[in-house]
């Protein structure tokens, strides 16, 4: 440990003072620990490489700040946080890269900011994601299945495999699965309401496949067809280009030329029974 430099310290209380938080440079800092990547015998140079089965959610793993006990996935966002991690390796959006280090440093000093003003968002309506282990670990007899499609996987078209925890609930769904369906949204990578559209889709056969797990309505006000993300988009519509409020393939209004996208649902109800490609 090294003793935290003067310059460093009236840094610090120059430059946040504006938000409140000076005096947590000049009274909780006291000392710092400083490495050089290139010579720190744990490092040596060395940066982030993904082995085959690795995911996205690793980084996120690696980025959770843990408390006192050392436990971190399994809270529920009720504990203080006392250790928190940044680093190239922390970021799934530039992992390996200088940028990726910097802006995970600034990731990191907002959650210890957010920690020390006691100021951390009241998460207990989110949804908190797991990695994909530590789901298999806990749910070993679940096969690798999205809640809402039933698929398998991650896929081309329905996006990567996400699992969420809410309370002693976790769940499988697919991301396009999940966040096109109504009432989930996604921010910053924080889920909402994920769970609550699994237990609603488990009472809805869809109107395209029969299966259950159908959670996409048509918007249409006597309209009653509800769909899963795949099969609301085998009728024609595309939630990237025609957005998330979506309309079936009888009450969608297109513009003139654009005919060719509208489908009849017994057109694809016949695909159905032949075996099928999802891409």
């Amino acid at each position: 440990m090294y003793k935290f430099p003067s310059q460093t310290r009236s840094s610090c209380s120059t430059h946040l003072p504006r938000s409140g938080h000076a005096v947590f440079c000049s009274t909780f800092l006291s000392c710092l620990h400083q490495t050089r990547w290139g010579s720190d015998k744990f490092s040596r140079g060395c940066y982030t490489f993904l082995p085959p089965g690795a995911t996205d959610q690793d980084f996120n793993s690696l980025q959770s700040p843990v408390n006192g006990n050392g436990d971190s996935l399994v809270l529920e966002g009720s504990e203080t946080m006392r250790l928190f991690f940044a680093g190239e390796h922390t970021t799934a959006l530039h992992p390996s890269m200088a940028h990726g280090a910097m802006l995970s440093g600034i990731r990191a000093a907002k959650e210890i900011v957010s920690s020390v003003s006691f100021t951390f968002r009241n998460d207990k309506q989110d949804d908190r994601t797991l990695p994909i282990a530590i789901f298999r670990h806990d749910n070993p007899n679940i096969p690798l299945q999205c809640a809402l499609c039933h698929e398998m996987g991650s896929r081309v078209r329905e996006g990567p495999l996400l699992a969420l925890k809410r309370g002693a609930r976790q769940v499988l769904v697919h991301n396009n699965c999940a966040e096109f369906s109504p009432e989930v949204e996604v921010y910053e990578g924080q889920w909402r309401n994920v769970i609550k559209a699994v237990n609603r889709g488990k009472t809805f056969p869809c109107s395209l496949c029969d299966r259950t797990g159908a959670t996409i309505g048509c918007t249409h006000p006597n309209c009653y067809r509800v769909f899963h993300f795949s099969c609301s988009e085998d009728t024609g519509w595309r939630f990237e280009r025609d957005g998330k409020v979506y309309y079936c393939d009888l009450h969608r209004k297109l513009p003139e030329g654009d005919a060719a996208d509208r489908v009849s649902l017994e057109f694809y109800k016949s695909k159905m029974s032949h075996p099928v490609m999802r891409w």
